[in-house]
């Protein structure tokens, strides 16, 4: 969860993204956490949400970050529990 919550504050660009998140992995971090990190980061990040806020309102944006951070947060486990 944390990490899904670092991927919608922190901004980084698709190109930067895979980079970080191999210094995550060597500085330890587990796989399910870091896979929710990268589901998570491009879809919900708060500049993303500025400009979906803009476009379908405060109400529908809220729920798209909702239901984004939730189902990267159960890919992130499901991925850590079952597949590696």
């Amino acid at each position: 969860a944390i990490a899904a919550l670092f991927g919608t504050v922190a901004y980084f660009p698709t190109l930067v993204e895979v980079p970080v998140a191999k210094m995550f992995l060597e500085m330890g971090m587990h796989s399910g956490p870091l896979m929710s990190y990268l589901l998570v980061d491009p879809g919900v990040s708060l500049q993303t949400l500025l400009v979906v806020n803009t476009i379908i309102g405060p109400r529908r944006t809220l729920m798209y970050a909702v239901y984004m951070l939730g189902f990267g947060i159960i890919a992130g486990y499901m991925y850590g529990m079952f597949l590696v």
